[in-house]
Order: C-alpha cells, then sequence, then structure tokens
C-alpha cells in the first residue's frame, strides 16, 4: 500500500495522486495542531521514504498555512519536479518579511536502491540554492532507516528545539 499512486514499472509517480496525498497530510496536520493545541509553525513532520517525499512536499509549497518549523526526511525524494504542487523553491532572505521556511535533516542511504543517493544530492543542492537550512547525514546503507540516522534525527531536534530543556535523556 502505498500513500499515492506509483508506476512500479516506469518507476514513476502519479503527480495528481501526489499532490491529493500532500492535501490530506496537510488537513492531518491541522486536526493534530488543533487536538494537541500547537501551532503549525511549532510542528516538526518526519517520514520515511514515501512520507519523507510529502513532508517535504507539504513543507516546501506555496501555501496559506503556515509551514511547519521542521522536516526529518529518511530515505526520501524531493518531488520538485511535480507542477501539480505549487513549489517554493525561488531563492528568498530571511529579511524579505516572508514566513520562515522549515529546517530540513534529510538522511539518504549511499546505496538507496529505491531513491538513488544523485537523486538526494542533486535535490540538497536544489534546497541549498534556495536558502534552505538544510542538515544532511549520508549513510553506508541502502533504502532503510539505520540507527545512525535516527540517532541524528534525535540530535538534530534536541540541537534546534530542545536547548532551552534542562536535565533528563534525550
Amino acid at each position: 500500500r502505498t500513500f499515492y499512486r506509483i508506476d512500479a514499472k516506469a518507476r514513476r509517480l502519479d503527480p495528481a495522486s501526489f499532490a491529493a496525498a500532500v492535501e490530506q497530510l496537510d488537513d492531518a496536520l491541522d486536526r493534530a495542531c488543533a487536538e494537541t493545541g500547537t501551532s503549525r509553525s511549532d510542528a516538526i513532520l518526519a517520514g520515511f521514504s514515501q512520507g519523507a517525499g510529502l513532508a517535504m512536499g507539504l513543507s516546501f509549497r506555496r501555501s496559506d498555512r503556515p509551514s511547519p518549523a521542521g522536516v526529518v526526511a529518511m530515505s526520501g525524494k524531493l518531488y520538485d519536479e511535480v507542477a501539480e504542487v505549487c513549489w517554493d523553491l525561488e531563492p528568498r532572505s530571511g529579511a524579505d518579511g516572508g514566513p520562515t521556511r522549515p529546517k530540513l535533516l534529510w538522511a539518504h542511504g549511499t546505496a538507496d536502491g529505491v531513491f538513488g543517493h544523485d537523486l538526494h544530492v542533486g535535490a540538497v543542492a536544489r534546497l541549498g540554492a534556495a536558502a534552505i537550512d538544510v542538515t544532511t547525514l549520508d549513510v553506508d546503507a541502502g533504502h532503510v532507516l539505520t540507527p545512525e540516522a535516527l540517532a541524528a534525527a534525535r540530535d538534530w531536534l534536541a540541537t534546534n528545539w530542545l536547548d532551552d530543556c534542562s536535565g533528563g535523556s534525550t
């Protein structure tokens, strides 16, 4: 089962189903924030594989709804070629008065056979050119979650959002 339709033979997604899945995730984020009393702009999205692509799709598109604060993407793909998602990847400075863009941690296997590492490297360059704060982690693995990537996510979250907490362990 998948979040959006993919032609497995051609290894291409159906753009309309991807855009619809991004909208469904956006609505789910609204509901989760309402249920927990959390602001969308304080939320962190995380996903693996298709979930990572959807989290980035929601976070780096033009929308009248606030973006989340951050994204943890594990072995995903940035589908910025999908025109049905109105991407916000134009360079801009933080001084332009526009909304703050989410920070991104993107862990990706150097031997990923689903979303090749070369796709990751190219996407990271495009995100960097758009002045998006991207932290990358290349892991010596395929299309899997690794303990190294999970530990990096924990540390990245703690560094960026939990630095004012004292005591306890993460």
